[in-house]
């Protein structure tokens, strides 16, 4: 028994123990140290367990101090959290972390860290039993009903870490991770020479991964939407997306073998066509803009042949509108009655986002004078978003395509504060304004027309002087509404 684990067991000790106590051992064997990157000496990620516990030497004694931890306090769900994590990644004993992390789930069920960790486990041990399963000559089908419930698992851990803590990459990097790990360990297990050979079997286990890939491929959109308001999407989601695009192998013959399939009538074709638009999609490292006409016009085809199967399904829907947007013929009444039925059946922020963003430009383009329908997807789309990267635009008012002037932020650039380049500016339309309130430097609003945007008057606009100063600016949709970018005064003349 290690010094440390002797002193948490003596008896002594609980009687002398105050409300600080626990603070101190959190301090002293759970906080983990930043690794320091030895040219640059920034922070690049964080080691498994604090420096104290790594300076004992064997992982057995590691073990009794958490686990004396854990027994003397075991209402602290962080020190049931890191029990789990030592088993996890040090002893690799999957069921005893299982049994602690469920305690900490149980202790403390609001809180995203426990939720992430069970579905590390979770991930864990599908790949470790996808390793076994292939040195063992297990048969595909096999090994996709032994893995699928632990997949399940994991996924319903990484969906919970979502829901109390939205606006973290790592729910959704963790569980792209355990998507595309399990696609690649089936693919080992089948013994193809190619990825194109397995996609060619549409047995039910391909088609599977098919959908695991689809769902990773949704979760990628979703976290680069998240920080859409950074100079620079993480590390660990570009890692991602380079998992995504290696899963689809050889980009040419993986969609050559796909539309094989599509010739024949002996097997569904609706995740056939999903995986092709996907391919093009991942083929051009996940940019809309870098798809030719053709290539879009192929995608919203599949997509809406899929949609007319089943137009509940969002991952059709996402891709047919990313899609159809782009191409000239581009029908904004249909695309506006496909959202709607979308935001009726879920409470999701992005439908009611692109409503009011549509319904917006039909306004501005005098196609529409229902201003009302504006703000009340407005006002819903606020309510439901997170409280991270809100103000910042996901889309911008652009002069192009003049079908559907949208440019998404991540084609637009980085902006830094309220400044757009003159290079972005040249990209966006402007729109005409008249400053009706200013708060402080941080806060004040501009009416265009019947609607208020939001604008940082910093020092060039005055509280109490610029009131009812007209302006030219550039507009920007964010969750939270419209915000006005790059304000220059001007002269209205009647």
């Amino acid at each position: 028994m290690t010094p440390s684990s002797q002193a948490l067991n003596s008896p002594a000790i609980p009687g002398r123990f105050t409300r600080r106590i626990p603070e101190v051992l959190e301090q002293l064997f759970i906080l983990r140290e930043p690794w320091l990157s030895e040219n640059r000496g920034v922070s690049v990620g964080k080691s498994n367990f604090s420096e104290l516990i790594q300076a004992i030497p064997d992982y057995g004694s590691q073990s009794q101090v958490l686990r004396a931890l854990a027994n003397h306090f075991p209402k602290n769900a962080h020190f049931w959290n890191h029990l789990g994590r030592h088993y996890m990644y040090a002893m690799e004993d999957y069921s005893q972390a299982e049994e602690c992390l469920i305690k900490a789930t149980t202790l403390d069920p609001e809180n995203a860290i426990h939720y992430h960790t069970l579905g590390m486990v979770y991930r864990l041990e599908t790949k470790r039993r996808l390793s076994r399963l292939r040195s063992q000559s297990e048969s595909l089908e096999s090994a996709q009903e032994q893995v699928s419930d632990w997949v399940d698992k994991a996924e319903t851990c990484f969906a919970k870490s979502r829901e109390h803590d939205p606006e973290s990459e790592y729910g959704y990097i963790a569980h792209i991770q355990l998507l595309v790990e399990t696609v690649e360990g089936l693919f080992r297990i089948s013994g193809h020479s190619s990825t194109s050979d397995f996609w060619r079997q549409p047995s039910h286990v391909v088609q599977w991964c098919a959908d695991l890939l689809a769902h990773a491929e949704d979760f990628l959109d979703r976290v680069k939407s998240l920080q859409a308001h950074r100079t620079k999407i993480s590390a660990h989601t570009l890692e991602c997306q380079s998992l995504v695009e290696e899963a689809y192998g050889r980009y040419g013959d993986t969609i050559s073998t796909l539309n094989a399939l599509l010739r024949r009538d002996d097997i569904r074709h609706h995740w056939v066509r999903r995986h092709i638009a996907n391919a093009y999609l991942s083929s051009k490292r996940h940019s809309w803009s870098a798809l030719s006409d053709e290539e879009l016009s192929l995608i919203r085809g599949h997509m809406e042949r899929n949609l007319d199967e089943d137009p509940t399904n969002i991952h059709d829907l996402r891709r047919w509108f990313s899609a159809s947007r782009r191409l000239r013929d581009f029908d904004a009444l249909d695309a506006i009655a496909r959202l709607e039925n979308w935001a009726r059946r879920e409470e999701a922020v992005e439908p009611h986002f692109y409503l009011y963003s549509l319904h917006f430009i039909r306004w501005l383009e005098e196609l529409s004078d229902n201003h009302q329908i504006v703000r009340d997807h407005e006002k819903e789309c606020e309510k439901l978003a997170g409280s991270y990267g809100r103000t910042f635009p996901r889309e911008w008012l652009a002069l192009e395509p003049p079908w559907c002037p949208l440019l998404e932020s991540s084609e637009l650039g980085p902006v830094v504060g309220y400044q757009l380049s003159t290079r972005q500016e040249k990209e966006l339309r402007h729109v005409k304004g008249r400053i009706v309130q200013i708060r402080s430097f941080q806060a004040g609003y501009i009416r265009t027309g019947p609607f208020r945007v939001f604008f940082v008057p910093g020092s060039r606009f005055i509280k109490g002087r610029d009131e009812e100063t007209w302006v030219t600016m550039c507009i920007g949709f964010s969750y939270e509404g419209l915000r006005a970018y790059n304000l220059e005064r001007f002269k209205m003349t009647t």
